[in-house]
């Protein structure tokens, strides 16, 4: 029998139409948490509206982030802290001076 993957999706919009549909089919991955910004009901998920307390809640073995360039490097240093394995989309900022800094810390 194949161990469970729980993945957190940060990010509800892409998050939901693309990641949540491309991982329910998927026999090994259960899907601990979905945050946003908006409140939402969905069926047998989770739903948060802070991320951090999502993550720390659920102890996921995997973190998708699915939000705006502008909010993504808070988040995955959020991550990166907490030693979570994630996946990010592109691009990480919009801002390459960020990056500079994020990539230092």
């Amino acid at each position: 029998m194949q161990k469970k993957v729980n993945v957190c999706i940060i990010g509800a919009n892409f998050g939901l139409k693309v990641h949540l549909e491309a991982l329910k089919n998927i026999k090994n991955i259960e899907i601990k948490g979905i945050s946003g910004k908006k409140k939402r009901n969905l069926n047998n998920i989770n739903y948060y509206i802070d991320w951090r307390k999502m993550v720390e809640e659920t102890h996921p073995d995997l973190v998708i982030v699915a939000v705006p360039p502008n909010l993504q490097l808070k988040i995955l240093k959020f991550l990166t802290k907490k030693r979570a394995i994630f996946f990010a989309e592109k691009p990480i900022s919009d801002n390459f001076s960020q990056i500079k800094k994020y990539e230092k810390e």
